[in-house]
């Protein structure tokens, strides 16, 4: 009869690439911020996520995020308070027609030099329709997608991404992290036990 022996070896999953769309985000945003607003939230940042969600949507094309990211910086939610930011996504929510524009009008400033910034995020976003896929991103085409909108514009203080906690994805995306996978392969085949270098021929089944 051939010695058997049991070897413990470990595999590596295979990597998980979940897609994201610019409704995505926007939704969970959304949450996000009532939960906050509700005072129920289920996590300790909840107003920052949604501020990075709203980012996040907006840079895949989403058509109402500027007007959501506008609330946020004009009243400090997630973000800190910021009056040019709050009239940069008003400016770029009113161009692309949100209705709450409509309702909610606010005049901006003459003496902020932000039309030129207004129109480049419309460009930008406008670009998003030929440039992202209807099925969606990864999140590393969502984090480049950042990175293209923070140093297409001149902000005063510094990119669109310091604007936001922004540290990393690994946090903001823990439900993707798959664990290896160990499996107990029994070798059956003919297995010099004392030498501990030699390779068992045969077939392996994995229990």
């Amino acid at each position: 009869m051939a010695k058997t022996k049991n070897i413990i070896i470990q595999t590596l999953p295979k990597k998980k690439f979940d897609v994201y769309t610019a409704e995505h985000f926007y939704v969970m945003a959304d949450g996000y911020l009532s939960e906050t607003i509700n005072n129920t939230s289920r996590v300790r940042d909840s107003s920052e996520m949604a501020a990075l969600y709203f980012l996040r949507a907006l840079v895949l094309g989403h058509k109402k995020a500027a007007y959501s990211l506008y609330e946020s910086f004009n009243s400090g939610i997630g973000v800190k308070q910021d009056n040019y930011m709050a009239f940069l996504m008003y400016g770029v929510a009113s161009m692309l027609e949100d209705e709450r524009c409509i309702t909610n009008r606010v005049k901006i400033p003459e003496a902020l030099d932000i039309k030129i910034n207004i129109n480049l995020l419309i460009e930008l976003i406008q670009n998003t329709e030929y440039e992202i896929p209807n099925s969606g991103v990864d999140i590393m085409r969502v984090e480049d997608q950042i990175d293209k909108f923070s140093y297409a514009i001149k902000l005063p203080f510094g990119t669109l991404a310091t604007y936001f906690n922004i540290t990393s994805t690994q946090e903001t995306d823990s439900e993707n992290h798959i664990e290896p996978t160990t499996y107990e392969v029994q070798a059956i085949g003919t297995v010099d036990t004392q030498n501990q270098n030699s390779e068992a021929s045969g077939c392996c089944v994995i229990s």
